[in-house]
C-alpha cells in the first residue's frame, strides 16, 4: 500500500510538473506573440508616417506646394510627433536596449533630420524665425533617470510655447549621423542629456522650463 502511494504521487507531481512547464511555455508564447504583433503595428504605423513626412517634404521642395503654408508644415509637423510616438511605444514594449527597436530608432533619427532641414528651408524662404531644441539624451543606467526628467520638461517647453520645434536623439547611437550631429553641436556622450537652443545655446540644468525658456528668441 506505501510503494502504492508513493508511485501515485510521484505520478501526480510528474502530472503537475508537466502542466506546469506546459502553460509556462505557452505564456512565453503568447507574450512573443503579442509582443511581435505589437512591433509589427508599430513599425507599419512609423513606416506610414516617415513616408508621410518625405512626400511632404517633397511637394515643398520638388513640386513647389504649400509654399510658406503654416498649414502644410504643422500637418508634416504632426506627422513627425506621431512618428515619435510610435518610437516611444516601442520602446515601452520591447524595452530601450532591445536591438529591433535601437535599429527603428537610428531611422526615426534620419526621419527627424529631414524635418529639422525641412524647418530650416520653410524659414528662410518665408523669412521666418523659427526657434528649436535638439535634446540629446542619454539611455546608460547612470544618466536615465536624469534624461527621463529632461525629457519631461523639453515636452513641458513644447506645450507652453507655440511655434517651437524639438528634436529628440539617443547620444549613445553609434551611428555616422548621430557622430556628426555630436561634433556639429559640440556635444559628449558624458554631457547628456543636453538641450541645444536653436543650433548654438547649450543648457544642461534642468530644474524647470524657464531653464530652457529664457534662451529663447
Amino acid at each position: 500500500m506505501v510503494k502504492g502511494r508513493s508511485f501515485k504521487s510521484t505520478r501526480n507531481y510528474l502530472f503537475a510538473f508537466l502542466i506546469g512547464t506546459i502553460v509556462f511555455i505557452l505564456v512565453i508564447s503568447l507574450s512573443y506573440y503579442f509582443s511581435y504583433m505589437e512591433f509589427n503595428k508599430n513599425s507599419y504605423l512609423q513606416d506610414q508616417v516617415a513616408y508621410s513626412i518625405f512626400e511632404d517634404k517633397l511637394d515643398y521642395t520638388f513640386f513647389n506646394k504649400g509654399k510658406c503654408s503654416k498649414e502644410h508644415f504643422d500637418k508634416i509637423t504632426r506627422d513627425l510627433y506621431n512618428n515619435g510616438n510610435v518610437m516611444a511605444k516601442l520602446e515601452n514594449k520591447l524595452g530601450k536596449d532591445n536591438e529591433i527597436v535601437i535599429q527603428r530608432k537610428k531611422f526615426y533619427s534620419l526621419v527627424e533630420l529631414e524635418h529639422l532641414e525641412f524647418l530650416q528651408m520653410y524659414e528662410e524662404n518665408c523669412d521666418l524665425d523659427m526657434d528649436y531644441l535638439l535634446f540629446f539624451y542619454s539611455n546608460k543606467k547612470q544618466k536615465i533617470d536624469l534624461s527621463d526628467r529632461a525629457g519631461r520638461i523639453v515636452s513641458n517647453v513644447r506645450k507652453t510655447n507655440d511655434d517651437i520645434y524639438v528634436y529628440s536623439f539617443d547620444a549613445n547611437l553609434n551611428t555616422t549621423i548621430i557622430n556628426k550631429l555630436k561634433q556639429k553641436y559640440n556635444v559628449s556622450s558624458h554631457e547628456s542629456p543636453v538641450v541645444i537652443v536653436n543650433g548654438d545655446e547649450h543648457v544642461n540644468n534642468f530644474d524647470n522650463i524657464k531653464e530652457i525658456e529664457k534662451h529663447l528668441d
